[in-house]
């Protein structure tokens, strides 16, 4: 992950080297070399994906790309909140390492993960509530009109997923998460980094943003921080970001980050192919966008 801007990018190096310091680990030989189980840490991955995320945001401006709206699922919206001017690059780095911790504490306490399941929101919902697992199984994600993701502590969400296959095999598969995400049992984690957060000043967007917790642009700096903390315990409105893309007449995405699952959840977002949608995770394919003339004059 990052493996040409870590050789490359003094700003990306730097910013590495010095969550490293303050985590105790050499986080560019694990962004490069692993082990993956070791790399899902909060507190490690976090950081290095916001780093990453905003590395590439960084050669995208260099190079003259414009763009007219972001938006982040979630970790990803606080490397948009940077990108649109609310926190500084430096700044979204440090909060991302201090989600991370706290989140790592959070799974310590209640240990659990996260599973997509292949159906609607109202049909996984009703799944919920026939099988009287309202106060321990969540919906963490809803990220597209066939992709729900839902969260909650590993026992609840392996007998979760057993009594989903008696409906249909399939229907469900287990995420390579660390902790059980976006649930009411991040809800002390949440209160700190609400507090924790108080510290950090944050400035009105310059560039219009949407957050996946309101899925509705927003405009005060206090609400951006707001929903920073509020993401821990609710919900990623993915679904309803893109159609709010749709609604402002969207023809280009770009996913700003390593792997392209956001490119993907676009295309099943329906967006079809009359949207361009362009996964940027390299050095390479940040050129491969410079160059690409049908990008021009999109919004």
């Amino acid at each position: 992950m990052g493996a040409d801007l870590l050789r490359s990018d003094e700003w990306v190096r730097a910013m590495i080297q010095d969550v490293s310091s303050k985590v105790g680990e050499d986080l560019e030989r694990l962004c490069l070399r692993g082990p993956e189980r070791k790399l899902m840490r909060a507190s490690f991955v976090q950081p290095l994906l916001t780093t990453i995320c905003l590395g590439i945001w960084r050669q995208l401006m260099a190079a003259g790309v414009r763009v007219d709206l972001v938006a982040g699922h979630s970790l990803g919206e606080i490397a948009a909140l940077a990108a649109s001017g609310v926190l500084t690059a430096e700044q979204a780095v440090q909060v991302s390492l201090e989600r991370g911790r706290l989140m790592d504490e959070a799974a310590e306490r209640s240990p659990g993960g996260m599973v997509a399941v292949f159906l609607p929101l109202v049909e996984v919902q009703a799944h919920i509530e026939r099988l009287a697992m309202n106060e321990c199984v969540f919906v963490a994600n809803d990220n597209a009109p066939q992709q729900v993701v839902v969260s909650g502590r590993t026992a609840d969400l392996e007998s979760f997923v057993r009594r989903m296959d008696e409906v249909r095999p399939g229907l469900c598969k287990p995420l390579r998460v660390s902790g059980p995400w976006h649930t009411p049992l991040l809800e002390e984690a949440r209160r700190h980094f609400q507090d924790w957060l108080s510290g950090i000043p944050f400035t009105p967007p310059s560039l219009p943003l949407i957050s996946n917790t309101t899925a509705t642009l927003e405009s005060a700096a206090d609400e951006c921080r707001m929903n920073v903390a509020r993401q821990l315990t609710q919900r990623v409105r993915w679904r309803e970001t893109m159609d709010a893309f749709r609604e402002r007449g969207v023809d280009v995405i770009l996913e700003v980050g390593p792997q392209r699952v956001l490119a993907g959840l676009a295309r099943l977002n329906g967006f079809d192919n009359a949207t361009l949608v362009r996964g940027v995770d390299s050095l390479r394919s940040v050129q491969q966008v410079c160059g690409d003339q049908s990008l021009g004059g999109g919004k």
